[in-house]
């Protein structure tokens, strides 16, 4: 068994207001910090058909929106994010520096959301990351009402950027 990350509705939020356009929001911020923190453009991957499980880091926001968010990749993904992140080739670094920048880009992405949240009223905070990685498990949130993903490419491979919310 792969990871995976399951989502029982994929739909739009109904209790959060229509006018946020949480696919643009979560491309903008995650183009933001992948530009300015590892030196890489972002490219929409096509969402069938490819295997995004090895490493996963996320977070809770809670207030206003309240759910979780995650950033997940293949482990040799993270890696390289990891070495352009610190300067060194991916194999070089150890397991937990691999973790910390991917739990990094996961807290960075989600505060440029919080941020763009705020500026239009939104009122939230969120929690630090915690980083899961292995080669069978399984991520469920449990009180979510609504999901979106972007499957986006660094450097050829998968990167999945997600959000679950609770109305």
């Amino acid at each position: 068994m792969t990871p995976s990350w399951e989502c029982a509705a994929v739909k739009p939020c109904a209790g959060q207001p229509s006018v946020i356009p949480w696919e643009s929001l979560i491309n903008d911020a995650a183009q933001e910090v992948f530009d300015l923190m590892v030196g890489a453009k972002l490219a929409l991957a096509d969402k069938a058909g490819t295997d995004h499980g090895g490493v996963t880091a996320m977070l809770g926001f809670a207030g206003e929106p309240c759910g979780v968010f995650s950033v997940r990749c293949r482990w040799d993904a993270a890696a390289a994010i990891a070495g352009r992140m610190l300067g060194s080739a991916p194999g070089e670094l150890p397991a937990d520096q691999v973790c910390d920048a991917l739990g990094e880009i996961c807290n960075m992405v989600a505060g440029s959301i919080k941020s763009r949240l705020s500026d239009a009223g939104a009122g939230c905070m969120i929690s630090i990351p915690s980083v899961v990685r292995g080669v069978d498990y399984e991520v469920r949130c449990l009180a979510c009402d609504c999901c979106f993903s972007l499957v986006m490419e660094f450097e050829g491979q998968a990167v999945v950027f997600h959000l679950e919310l609770q109305s």
